[in-house]
């Protein structure tokens, strides 16, 4: 990856995917490029239908992103920076296609293979296909886990982390027509639930599992930020989880969760 293309992605990363971009720098330097091209990754999924309006256009966006996932070959070029450093990823770790898809497909708003689940069930379903996904491929890069490994305790840490920043979001909404009390007790619920999975599973977790699941260490501040009422928005506009908690502690917290794997 060239310096300019290093900057675009890092740039993305920072600014939508702050959690993971930090995660990434705290990882070993002959991964951490490919780490920060997930992260903005994921970042550019959350900024599409964060930032557009209108859900067919951001349907268009995010089918961009799939048709160029299915289209990642040798020698491929698309001319965006982060696309074509993806596809380096990809290609060099050998990471699931359909996975990646499935990670642009719970970003959509218009997908109605979703609508024949259960709501509990679309939620679940959905978050898998972010955090936990997120964390697997991560756990890839690392050596953590093989390819076609599915590890239980990345899945609840995904799935923590998924539903707390929901709750984040929630909490913002609530008082200005977005959000419904019901929906924070049940996103808190759930995101405690599989906090405590993750948290009884850590013992066994090598350092290279903890590195790709750094963001878990966040998932405890995130709750109390919304239950004490500071991720409260003044103007019912959703609330950033970067403005969560201070970003030193921010910092802090995912180091020492590297180190000594306690959260």
């Amino acid at each position: 990856m060239d310096a300019s293309a290093r900057q675009v992605i890092a740039g993305t990363a920072k600014a939508h995917a702050h959690d993971y971009y930090l995660s990434a720098l705290l990882a070993p330097r002959d991964v951490r490029d490919d780490l920060l091209v997930l992260a903005a990754f994921e970042g550019e999924l959350d900024r599409i239908p964060a930032q557009v309006s209108e859900p067919l256009v951001s349907e268009i966006r995010l089918q961009w992103w799939r048709d160029w996932i299915e289209a990642i070959a040798p020698g491929t070029n698309s001319g965006n920076p982060l696309a074509d450093a993806l596809a380096a990823v990809v290609l060099r770790h050998g990471l699931d296609k359909a996975d990646l898809c499935a990670s642009v497909d719970a970003r959509s708003e218009l997908d109605e293979s979703w609508q024949r689940l259960p709501l509990l069930q679309i939620a679940r379903s959905r978050y898998l296909a972010r955090d936990a996904a997120g964390m697997h491929r991560a756990a890839i890069l690392l050596g953590a886990i093989e390819r076609t490994e599915r590890h239980e305790g990345l899945r609840n840490a995904g799935l923590a982390l998924s539903y707390a920043r929901m709750a984040l979001a929630t909490r913002a909404g609530l008082g200005h027509g977005t959000g419904l009390l019901l929906d924070l007790k049940s996103e808190l619920q759930q995101a405690r639930h599989n906090l405590m999975a993750a948290r009884a599973d850590l013992p066994g977790w090598s350092r290279s599992l903890r590195l790709a699941a750094l963001p878990l260490a966040l998932v405890e501040p995130y709750l109390r930020a919304c239950e004490s009422g500071v991720a409260a928005s003044q103007d019912g506009r959703e609330v950033d989880p970067a403005s969560a908690i201070l970003p030193l502690s921010r910092v802090w917290r995912l180091w020492w969760f590297a180190k000594t794997g306690r959260l």
